[in-house]
C-alpha cells in the first residue's frame, strides 16, 4: 500500500551516529513517569501495558562535536515517538531532558523540527510542504 502520509523531521541527536537505520519497536505508556512512554521490545511487558505499534527510519545527514543532525521519518504517530526511539537506541535528543538528552548552550527546547509534510493530494498528484529551520535551532547548529 502507497504510504498516504508522509512526516519528515530534523533532529540533533547526541553522539555520533554514523549508519541510518530504522527503529521498529512497540511503545508504550511509562508505569513509572506518565509524562514519558517507554520502547517496550519485551513482547509480554509490550502487550500488558498496551503497547502501540511504531516505526522510526532515520539517516544521519552531519555529525558535529559529538552530535549528529539526523533527518526522521516516521510511518506511524504515537506520542513522544522520535523522543523515545532515538533515547532508546543510545541517541536522545540534545536538549531532551525527559529522554536523557544533553543540555547544550542556546538551547531552550529539544532540537526536533517538523521539517516536511507530504500526503496525496485528493485531486491526484502529490502536495508537499516544507518549513525552514527556526532561527533557535539554527543558532545552536552554527554554535556546533
Amino acid at each position: 500500500a502507497a504510504r498516504t502520509v508522509e512526516k519528515g523531521y530534523l533532529a540533533l541527536v547526541a553522539g555520533e551516529l554514523q549508519a541510518g537505520g530504522e527503529i521498529a519497536v512497540p511503545l508504550a505508556h511509562d508505569p513509572q513517569d506518565s509524562r514519558r512512554v517507554r520502547a517496550a521490545s519485551d513482547p509480554g511487558w509490550a502487550e500488558a501495558h498496551g503497547a502501540r505499534p511504531a516505526l522510526t527510519r532515520f539517516e544521519p545527514r552531519e555529525r558535529r562535536r559529538g552530535f549528529t543532525l539526523v533527518d526522521v521519518e516516521i510511518a506511524t504517530g504515537v506520542m513522544h515517538q522520535i523522543r523515545a526511539h532515538l533515547a532508546f537506541i543510545g541517541h536522545p535528543l540534545a536538549g531532551d531532558e525527559l529522554y536523557g538528552g544533553p543540555r547544550l548552550a542556546g538551547l531552550s527546547r529539544h532540537f526536533l523540527h517538523a521539517a516536511r509534510l507530504g500526503f496525496a493530494h485528493p485531486e491526484g498528484g502529490r502536495a508537499l510542504f516544507e518549513s525552514p529551520i527556526p532561527a533557535d535551532l539554527s543558532a545552536v547548529l552554527a554554535s556546533l
